[in-house]
């Protein structure tokens, strides 16, 4: 999608100025399907979503208050994840998985990717 920076640096996509041709390709696994997955990006539970090229997580929330007069407000999004690239020095860099851990995946985790992680890509 074009990207424009609007005032205060807001970016802008414009989803109807899209590009046919794409450089990117898909590492061959598991994304998470389309649509709400509130679920299983709300809890630090080891629980992803896998997003692949040009794909994106969109999260709406309601505007807090306005800041009291003479203060200013900042929003700040956490969050936990990591970036897999295909460069020909990573380890498994064809595929999704090996999904990492911090050591304590449970059964939660599997069962929230067995629901939303279901959308295949071949990896082309």
């Amino acid at each position: 999608a074009l990207r424009t920076t609007g005032p205060q640096h807001l970016p802008h996509y414009d989803y109807q100025q899209r590009s046919p041709y794409w450089d990117t390709r898909y590492q061959a696994g598991d994304y998470t399907r389309f649509g709400p997955a509130r679920e299983l990006v709300s809890e630090h539970d080891e629980a992803v979503a896998i997003i692949g090229p040009g794909e994106e997580v969109q999260a709406e929330f309601s505007a807090p208050p306005p800041a009291p007069a003479g203060w200013s407000r900042q929003l700040v999004l956490e969050a936990r994840g990591w970036a897999k690239d295909m460069d020909l020095f990573t380890q498994d860099g064809e595929t999704v998985g090996p999904l990492p851990s911090e050591g304590r995946p449970g059964p939660r985790r599997e069962e929230l990717h067995a629901r939303f992680n279901t959308r295949y890509q071949a990896g082309y």
